[in-house]
């Protein structure tokens, strides 16, 4: 089983409260001998911008922890709506590749499409407008202009003012049905997100949208028999 893909996603853990790390780092390093891919499928930061010479040392027992399966795992982590600002830390320093945005893993023969899922939550156009700008060079110039206290501390602010409605069932219905049309226009043997925390699944279409990991504690195994939601 140690072929396996394990895919998790939605810890937010937060330089300020850092403490529910320790039940993904405990999941991870005890089910290594489960899996031999590990896709971490956005938002495991509540907030995250990639310093050219800082590093939170709060998120330290992760990143030491990811960096030691790294040599025997191959680790995908892809941005969130959360933590969208990755950079180049986690490919050039833990040795796991980052994604900005959807990938599609190749297993087995099928192909994957695997997104942390917030491209595909309804938004306003306010919203639609604020991400693009977010994810902007500007942005991301301008941000690290700020002292890294600073930036974490708004970064904190706004996540908790986003948080407020994070488990909601109907915005994961939403989801599943632009989700379910592109799925068929694409021709992907299955989609995985994350984002509604409150999950969604269709195993009849092949769509998974996983509950967040440290209130639900579920998380996915993609094997030669496809997708198999679990929890802890």
């Amino acid at each position: 089983m140690n072929d396996s893909v394990l895919v998790l996603c939605d810890s937010h853990i937060s330089i300020y409260k850092h403490e529910c790390q320790k039940k993904i780092i405990d999941f991870i390093t005890e089910r290594q001998n489960s899996y031999g891919t590990l896709v971490l499928l956005g938002d495991i930061f509540d907030f995250y911008f990639d310093y050219e010479n800082f590093i939170p040392k709060n998120y330290f027992p992760l990143l030491n922890a990811l960096k030691n399966l790294s040599k025997s795992k191959k680790i995908y982590i892809t941005a969130g709506n959360h933590d969208m600002w990755l950079g180049r830390f986690f490919d050039e320093f833990i040795e796991a590749e980052s994604k900005t945005s959807s990938f599609v893993l190749d297993f087995c023969g099928k192909k994957y499409f695997m997104s942390h899922g917030d491209e595909f939550e309804e938004k306003s156009i306010f919203r639609k407008i604020a991400d693009k700008l977010l994810k902007s060079g500007t942005a991301i110039k301008l941000f690290s202009i700020l002292h890294p206290e600073l930036a974490y501390r708004i970064g904190d602010a706004v996540s908790k003012m986003t948080l407020k409605q994070k488990e909601n069932k109907n915005k994961a219905i939403k989801m599943f049905v632009k989700i379910k049309s592109m799925k068929e226009q694409k021709g992907y043997s299955a989609v995985i997100t994350g984002h509604a925390h409150g999950g969604f699944v269709s195993k009849e279409d092949n769509v998974f949208i996983l509950g967040d990991f440290i209130t639900r504690g579920e998380f996915a195994y993609i094997n030669d028999g496809g997708v198999k939601i679990e929890h802890i």
